[in-house]
Order: structure tokens, then sequence, then C-alpha cells
């Protein structure tokens, strides 16, 4: 009824299986072969349409994040760029070595 207007090329009962099989947390791709549709159809209707079907959104965000090492007191101290020329700074000019 109301979805005849908003989502052309899928029916109503199509509409219903796709909502309750993705709230229930089934994957795009069992809801493709559950409607005879490919995965791709389905995402891009749940993502066109997200609004008017009351999608729950399962995933929270992107990947996780990796642990991050632990920094030494030297790290600490010099983080940052390199500045300019760095080695006339650091090398021991007039000593010969």
């Amino acid at each position: 009824m109301w979805y005849e207007k908003t989502v052309r090329g899928w029916t109503e009962t199509e509409l219903d299986e796709l909502k309750n099989m993705w709230n229930k947390g089934k994957t795009i791709r069992e809801i493709a072969e559950k409607l005879k549709r490919t995965p791709n159809s389905v995402k891009m209707c749940m993502y066109r349409h997200k609004e008017i079907l009351n999608l729950i959104n399962k995933h929270k965000g992107g990947r996780p994040r990796k642990q991050d090492k632990p920094v030494s007191k030297f790290e600490k101290q010099y983080y940052g760029s390199v500045p300019y020329l760095h080695w006339t700074i650091t090398k021991s000019w007039g000593k010969a070595q």
C-alpha cells in the first residue's frame, strides 16, 4: 500500500519480509536467497529506503582500532616532524672523527 509509491519494483510482501528478516538478524545474502533477488539489489533497496522501512542499524561503525604501542619517554619528547636540515644540528662540525 504505502510502499507502492515509494519503492518501485518491490511488492509489499517482499518489503515486509525484508524488514522482518533484517530485524531478526539475517544477512543480506540470506534475505536475497529467500526473496530470489540479488544481494546487491537487496542492499541498495535497504540503503535507499532505510527511513521508510524503519530498519535497525546492526553495525556500529568502521573497523576496530589497532592497539596502540607503548610510547617511550624519548619518543614523547621528540614527537613530531623532523626539522629542516636536522643533520646539520646533530652533526659535530669541526671535530675529526
